[in-house]
């Protein structure tokens, strides 16, 4: 799974254009390396590094190691750790199309 659009159009909406591609690309080469681990990147996990990233984007890097290590340590991190966790990302992202 890719970073959907409906992430893609948050990031570009409220980031700068540098902060926008640097977080894409972070979440694209995130995407690829949990997947070559025989993870799932989900919108989920991408959702939360983007909490993150809006809280402080000068952590990114760090948060994008953490989630490397075990990503369920964002999803606790960002809020998005508990069962109404698709309510968080809808209220992020908007509803899902």
């Amino acid at each position: 799974m890719e970073v959907s659009q409906r992430a893609k159009s948050y990031i570009e909406n409220n980031f700068s254009p540098s902060e926008s591609r640097i977080l894409e690309n972070e979440l694209a080469s995130l995407e690829g390396e949990v997947s070559e681990r025989g993870g799932e990147f989900s919108e989920r996990i991408a959702s939360s590094i983007i909490i993150l990233a809006k809280r402080n984007f000068d952590n990114l890097g760090r948060v994008i190691t953490s989630t490397k290590s075990d990503w369920r340590d964002v999803l606790l991190a960002s809020g998005l750790d508990n069962d109404d966790w698709r309510l968080g990302v809808e209220a992020l992202l908007g509803p899902h199309t």
